[in-house]
């Protein structure tokens, strides 16, 4: 349930968990490691649990419920300052009235940003110090899950990612209200985005 407009074919430098940089925060509590940050290619993700803090998952939600029955898209930058959640107008219901032949669903079952504005955004973000850290949208009246054509648009370039290093979030939103959210990365070893464990981390904790 998800198109990706246009992207990078330059793969981004990785961070690994042998040799962290400065973009990458670990949370204190053994375990656990924390999206305040870009998500980084893990090779033992099934020992880490990754956490988004309740502001971002909040405006997220929010967003995802506004857009319903349409799925909703956006971005979430990080940094050592915190998050930002940047909602997306999806161009879905254009493409398929202007190119029906490519483009044969609408935005209940579908969703496609602006390429151009999408990339204007995470260069603009990443010389402030806020690299793309996730990737959002909803599935209206469906689970969360990560689906072929969320699959085939995460990986667009010979089956490598299009962001490497960024976690695709999905809601799942039904009669209108968010029931679920799931959390996707890719896995270098298996070779696609399998679902990874997601905590939403309130003040305080």
């Amino acid at each position: 349930m998800f198109h990706h407009g246009g992207g990078r074919k330059e793969p981004r430098r990785r961070e690994t968990l042998d040799a962290p940089q400065g973009s990458v925060i670990f949370h204190p509590k053994p375990g656990v490691l924390s999206m305040y940050t870009p998500a980084i290619d893990n090779p033992h993700r099934e020992r880490f649990t990754l956490r988004i803090s309740r502001k971002a998952h909040d405006e997220m939600s929010a967003s995802a419920e506004a857009e319903h029955p349409e799925e909703c898209c956006g971005l979430l930058f990080s940094g050592p300052e915190g998050t930002e959640v940047v909602p997306m107008p999806t161009l879905q219901n254009q493409l398929l009235a202007e190119t029906p032949e490519t483009y044969r669903r609408d935005a209940r079952k579908a969703y496609n940003m602006d390429p151009l504005e999408k990339e204007r955004l995470i260069e603009k973000k990443e010389a402030e110090g806020m690299p793309l850290a996730a990737i959002y949208h909803s599935h209206p009246e469906e689970k969360s899950y990560f689906s072929e054509t969320d699959s085939k648009a995460a990986a667009a370039f010979g089956g490598e990612p299009t962001y490497p290093g960024v976690v695709y979030l999905i809601y799942s939103v039904i009669d209108g209200k968010v029931t679920d959210l799931k959390a996707f990365d890719w896995s270098e070893t298996e070779e696609r985005y399998p679902e990874v464990p997601l905590e939403i981390e309130d003040p305080g904790a």
